[in-house]
């Protein structure tokens, strides 16, 4: 026997299946929303946001909108930690991802408060 699975998305607004019904992103206020949404009430969306994006600008991407890119960028260096690690003689590998112990150690050793 054969079984058929067929996969479709709805429009969000009108409850309408078709060919157009796309899923579409939306960021306000830092929020990002999903909507499905066919060619039409895409285009009422667009028509109704349009005096806005007009009177706008594009804004830079900021580090916040991916968390952990943002993260990466304020931890220290694979090669400082090895480094670190290695004056200690803590075993460390040469390459690849550093293990979360030997990090927070690493952290531990360089926050503020030590």
């Amino acid at each position: 026997m054969a079984k058929r699975v067929e996969t479709y998305l709805i429009d969000d607004i009108t409850e309408m299946r078709g060919d157009s019904v796309r899923t579409r992103t939306l960021v306000i206020d830092g929020e990002r929303y999903e909507v499905d949404l066919g060619d039409d009430s895409y285009g009422q969306l667009c028509t109704a946001i349009a005096p806005y994006l007009e009177a706008g600008r594009k804004a830079k991407t900021s580090r916040k909108a991916n968390p952990r890119r943002h993260t990466l960028a304020a931890e220290a260096s694979a090669a400082d930690v090895r480094a670190w690690a290695k004056r200690r003689r803590i075993k460390v590998p040469t390459r690849g991802r550093i293990p979360s112990p030997i990090r927070q150690q690493y952290e531990a050793a360089h926050s503020p408060a030590a």
